[in-house]
C-alpha cells in the first residue's frame, strides 16, 4: 500500500454528526439485494416500506427470515432467498 503523505494544513477542521451506530453481528454472511425501478417510477419511502413488508409477510416460504429494507432499494438478509440471481 501507499503511505498517506500527511494531513495537510489547508481548510478548517469541523465536527460532523453521522447517522450510524456500532453493531456486533454473529459470524456469518449478510446477503444484499439491490432493487431497481425505472427512473421515472419514484415512490414515497413510506409506500416502498409497506410494499416490502407485505411482500415478506405474504411470501414466508421465500422470506424465511425477515430482511432489513432501507426504504429505497437495499434489502439485507441473514439468509439467501431463493429468488434467482
Amino acid at each position: 500500500g501507499t503511505k498517506r503523505p500527511g494531513y495537510g494544513t489547508l481548510g478548517t477542521p469541523v465536527q460532523i454528526v453521522v447517522n450510524c451506530f456500532k453493531m456486533d453481528l454473529p459470524v456469518g454472511m449478510i446477503h444484499h439485494y439491490d432493487g431497481v425501478l425505472p427512473e421515472d417510477n419514484w415512490f414515497p419511502k413510506k409506500l416502498t416500506m409497506e410494499i416490502v413488508r407485505q411482500m415478506q409477510d405474504q411470501n414466508q416460504t421465500i422470506f424465511t427470515k425477515r430482511g432489513c429494507f432501507d426504504g429505497r432499494k437495499n434489502l439485507y438478509s441473514p439468509v439467501r432467498y431463493p429468488i434467482g440471481d
